[in-house]
């Protein structure tokens, strides 16, 4: 089964058309539908809200047709070598996953197949099948079984094509993923990295539990595997980093991930739906708990990686199975001063905060909140390290909630670092600030619990190097009372600089507040910043709890 038959393709490639035809039917019936309105959207499950989004956005036959006859004109039109681990599949998954590669409007691929010592006996036939109907399928069969990352780099042995891609036995690829991903290669020649969107084949056989991606975070990545599929990487760029690594096996891509993009020119993200999981008892892709060994490999695979990159940093399991948290270290030696702001509000409790505070200074007030220019003149006052503005009112949720905020302020990749603020009834009030909704800046919640990087992180608890803040001009004293901290943090990102946000650090209001943005610092702020963007929120996504897939037809991805 090493190499390929040189006969024209036969059933297969007619099963997969048909597949394929069957598909778009169905989706340009669904695109008959008439959208529902802003206001039902909020009451509409998640699921039901993506198979609506799949009505519009599916592409149709016409749309595959156009895509086939672009491609031919791509500048650059590399071949993709597809890696399959196969083992003990089921014949109806395993054919209908090489259906999904067999019916790709992109044709230059290269299916590798690599059975890793199946027992089923169906196995051997179907690769020899697969082998005969299509010249592009390749396929190893290994004596013994070695495990899911011995397997993909049997199959990566097979691989010619200038790119590979990763597929799992049981999964599907939808007919424009390569296409796409092609796509992306031609619009970033520096690119080694290209990663989509994905969902879920659930077990009523519906496609559903969405997950709409956004640019890449090399923080969200420690965190966890959302890179996932479909990812495809330069061929040079897996032979010097040396393939899939034994020893992180149910790990193994996340691993891969971790190690391709410290080395990788470039990175990009495509807002597609290309990749299916599909979910069967015993898959990851039913739940993180369905394979236990794979949460212990990553936080290995992490720990891994800090050392690699000489963070003084720690790996532990996370708020839940599949998530990892990573713990920086503040040296003994930082000091730490404290700025609080706004009306009211006792003295914030400082023992037991993870860290000593040299100083707290209450910044003077203007009106019922505090100008950008009171917290300067306040920041002036500070000679310590790190500067931390909190706002009044507000609690620690828990000990040592001060140190996570400190600890991301020092790294010299971030510019500001933001904590978790919740109302008194404990909801979600601050989880970093989406850019470019209707209100401006907003907060439209995290998928995940753990720290990533934000368009910006609100004053209200915000950390920053004391030389950092007035290397940048502090905040602009142009802005009364509000939106100085989301215009410094996009002057720090234009400078080169990340923002964080932690939920490390939680901290809860005390009272109940409705200020909203001044008028007046809203029309600085848009004439500032005309079109900010967010790279931290797919643009498919208008709000994450409850989630919202938003309305717009074709936004700008």
């Amino acid at each position: 089964m090493s190499r390929p038959s040189r006969r024209a393709p036969l059933r297969f490639a007619a099963a997969a058309e048909r597949s394929v035809r069957t598909l778009l039917r169905a989706a340009r019936a669904r695109r008959a539908a008439p959208p529902v309105t802003h206001e039902a959207r909020f009451r509409i499950a998640p699921d039901d809200q993506y198979r609506q989004w799949l009505r519009h956005h599916a592409p149709g036959p016409a749309e595959l047709d156009a895509m086939c006859r672009q491609s031919a004109g791509f500048a650059v039109r590399p071949t993709i070598s597809i890696a399959v681990p196969v083992f003990d599949t089921p014949l109806e998954l395993l054919r209908r996953m090489a259906e999904s590669v067999l019916g790709q409007v992109y044709e230059r691929w290269q299916l590798c197949l690599a059975d890793d010592g199946s027992s089923a006996a169906h196995i051997p036939d179907e690769l020899n099948r697969l082998c005969e109907s299509d010249r592009r399928v390749v396929a190893t069969r290994r004596p013994h079984n070695g495990g899911i990352a011995a397997a993909t780099n049997s199959a990566l042995e097979l691989a010619d094509g200038e790119w590979i891609a990763f597929l799992d036995h049981d999964d599907v690829l939808q007919p424009h993923a390569l296409y796409r991903m092609v796509e992306a290669v031609n619009s970033h020649p520096g690119a080694d990295v290209v990663y989509s969107d994905e969902d879920k084949t659930l077990l009523d056989g519906q496609r559903g539990q969405v997950h709409f991606k956004h640019d890449f975070d090399p923080d969200l990545l420690l965190a966890g595997n959302y890179v996932s599929h479909l990812s495809m990487y330069r061929r040079e760029l897996l032979r010097d980093i040396g393939g899939v690594r034994h020893g992180f096996d149910g790990s193994q891509d996340h691993d891969l991930a971790l190690r391709a993009t410290e080395r990788a020119r470039g990175v990009v993200h495509v807002a597609d739906v290309l990749y299916s999981w599909t979910q069967i008892p015993g898959s990851a892709a039913l739940g993180a708990h369905e394979k236990p060994h794979a949460w212990e490999a990553e936080v290995r695979a992490v720990a891994d990686a800090l050392q690699r990159r000489s963070a003084d940093a720690s790996a532990v399991m996370g708020p839940f199975p599949g998530l990892i948290t990573v713990r920086h270290s503040v040296p003994a030696e930082t000091s730490v001063s404290v700025i609080l702001h706004g009306d009211g509000g006792d003295a914030l409790p400082l023992h037991n905060a993870g860290c000593d505070v040299q100083e707290v200074i209450r910044a003077s007030e203007t009106g019922s909140r505090p100008t950008a220019a009171a917290l300067n003149d306040a920041a002036q006052q500070v000679q310590s390290d790190v500067v931390v503005f909190i706002g009044a009112g507000l609690r620690p949720v828990r000990d040592g909630w001060l140190q996570p905020l400190v600890a991301q302020a020092l790294r010299a990749d971030i510019g500001a670092a933001g904590g978790r603020v919740v109302s008194a009834d404990g909801a979600p009030e601050h989880e970093g600030y989406h850019l470019g909704g209707d209100a401006v800046a907003e907060s439209i919640g995290v998928l995940w619990p753990v720290a990533q990087r934000v368009a910006a992180v609100s004053s209200d608890a915000l950390a920053i190097r004391r030389g950092l803040f007035h290397e940048h001009g502090g905040f602009d004293t142009r802005y009364r009372r509000t939106l100085h901290d989301v215009d410094l943090c996009l002057r720090l990102r234009a400078a080169g600089h990340a923002v964080i946000y932690t939920p490390q650090s939680e901290l809860r209001r005390e009272h109940r507040t409705t200020a909203g943005w001044d008028d007046a610092d809203r029309a600085v702020f848009n004439a500032t910043w005309p079109a900010p963007g967010d790279p931290y929120v797919s643009p498919w996504v208008e709000r994450l709890e409850p989630f919202v897939i938003r309305a717009d037809s074709s936004p700008d991805v």
